[in-house]
């Protein structure tokens, strides 16, 4: 089978986010890009619930990553589809980290459902899989500390007369 090609060029680069507090748990978040939001915890956390948490916002990261990886790779491969949804889960748990019991959270467990409206044949959704899956660099990060992203694609019938990305 043929091998998707990409059009970008992806080179080495950095990409920065200054994080600024009045003193509480709330952050602004900036970037060079113009782009700024507010992360914050639950007062249950000493925040005031004003933006989302710091692991909604990667498990959001991993959601987004990948859906971006599935996009350009169906483009690649004139994959035709209609919708796509990801719901992405990062389980977290606390772990004793020393001799002295101190107990740390970590990362345990990551899956991702990703669902999409198509009718092209299985081997080509498969192959779509492979693909899109390795590129995520999300999802790379977490499989480089020791957590497997698992990974479930749905094929959900494209609608009549819905458009398509074709």
């Amino acid at each position: 089978m043929a091998q998707a090609r990409l059009k970008e060029v992806v080179t080495a680069s950095t990409r920065t986010a200054v994080a600024e507090s009045d003193g509480g748990v709330q952050s602004r978040i900036t970037t060079p890009t113009g782009h700024s939001w507010i992360v914050d915890e639950p007062p249950s956390r000493g925040g005031r619930d004003e933006g989302a948490a710091p692991l909604e916002h990667f498990t959001a990261s991993l959601a987004s990553c990948q859906m971006v990886q599935v996009v350009k790779v169906a483009e690649a491969m004139r994959f035709k589809h209609g919708a796509i949804r990801i719901t992405a889960d990062i389980g977290t748990n606390m772990v004793i980290r020393d001799e002295e019991k101190n107990l740390l959270l970590r990362f345990t467990e990551a899956e991702m459902i990703i669902d999409i409206e198509t009718e092209e044949p299985d081997a080509k959704l498969e192959r779509l899989a492979v693909l899109a899956e390795d590129r995520c660099p999300v999802g790379t990060l977490l499989g480089d500390g020791g957590i497997d992203v698992k990974c479930t694609w749905n094929r959900l019938p494209l609608p009549e007369g819905a458009p398509t990305n074709a």
